[in-house]
């Protein structure tokens, strides 16, 4: 994800972008990417009951 969206990724000189939630059936997920080492962590997953 990471080369993707910068294509040196480990060059990269700026700051890293903002995390995000994604929304899915049953729960979410927050996630933050840190280009210069090109990952995308997982922070929180969150499990909703029915």
């Amino acid at each position: 994800m990471c080369e993707v969206a910068y294509l040196h990724a480990r060059d990269h000189q700026g700051l890293d972008p903002k995390g995000a939630t994604l929304t899915l059936p049953g729960g979410m997920i927050s996630y933050q990417i840190v280009v210069r080492r090109e990952r995308v962590y997982i922070v929180q997953i969150t499990a909703l009951d029915r």
